[in-house]
């Protein structure tokens, strides 16, 4: 299998697995410091219950390419959202 096939086979197990989400719950209050790596931002999501892998999470954001555009700040993220929906959020700032 190739690279590009096996790429486009994690996105779509990745996209099936998030895209059901569960309902939107209560929101956490999650600050991301300036300059941490993403690793330590997934780890952060992980810990306060937005994502359940944080390095699943991590090969997501890398192969939608969103890895690298997330700003810090503090950010009230809602339980339960997509992953897209998290990304969304941490490129807004």
């Amino acid at each position: 299998m190739s690279r590009r096939t096996a790429r486009a086979w994690a996105l779509l197990l990745l996209g099936v697995a998030t895209a059901c989400g569960t309902p939107r719950g209560p929101v956490q209050k999650v600050t991301i410091p300036k300059g941490v790596p993403f690793r330590v931002t997934a780890e952060s999501l992980a810990v306060h219950g937005l994502v359940s892998n944080p390095r699943l999470f991590r090969v997501y954001a890398k192969l939608r390419g969103r890895d690298r555009s997330i700003r810090y700040g503090t950010y009230m993220l809602a339980l339960g959202a997509s992953w897209n929906e998290v990304l969304d959020d941490l490129r807004r700032g």
